[in-house]
């Protein structure tokens, strides 16, 4: 109640509250409109101009990374592409080295092989050459065994000739025995 009492104590016009001054309402009116426009002048148009710059900016910068990339893609390609490539041919050098090798390797095994023959052939050569030598060494010493053992046995004049034919013969003889043992 005390409130009730405090409420009734005062006195309020509310019809003044409710309508303002229409003076006050003018003036402050024009001093905001003033203010707009001064705002707009001085702030809008410049801020807005900026913003506008910036926004051409921020789309020429985004153009220009789209444009990046798709050259960078662009060039991540053709580097995939050359990268395949160089790598086909490393495969090819490396497959081409190895027949080449192969083709040396057999090469000199084939050159190996004929000097081999071919040292074969000259140490038989030089083995049959050898063994004709100590043939006709041994024939020769056969022979004069054959001569001064005939000549002593036979205490006779015997002409060298027939000598010769005599140890022929028997060198002849001789070489067939021998033939005949080894076969």
């Amino acid at each position: 109640m005390y409130n009730i009492y405090f409420l009734s104590g005062l006195s309020f016009d509310i019809g003044e509250k409710l309508v303002p001054n229409l003076w006050e309402f003018i003036t402050q009116l024009i001093a905001f409109l003033a203010m707009v426009f001064i705002v707009y002048k001085l702030a809008y148009k410049p801020v807005r101009k900026y913003l506008e710059g910036r926004k051409a900016f921020i789309k020429g910068n985004l153009e220009s990374a789209q444009q990046q990339n798709i050259s960078a893609n662009q060039a991540n390609e053709k580097a995939q592409k050359n990268l395949n490539q160089s790598r086909k041919e490393a495969i090819n050098t490396v497959m081409d080295a190895k027949r080449q090798a192969e083709e040396v390797k057999a090469q000199v095994v084939e050159e190996t092989k004929k000097e081999i023959s071919q040292k074969r052939i000259e140490a038989e050569k030089d083995i049959e050459s050898q063994k004709q030598q100590a043939m006709k060494e041994v024939h020769d010493e056969i022979v004069e065994i054959a001569l001064s053992a005939s000549s002593n046995l036979l205490s006779r004049e015997v002409t060298s000739h027939d000598n010769k034919k005599l140890v022929s013969r028997f060198v002849d003889e001789m070489q067939q025995n021998s033939k005949e043992a080894g076969k």
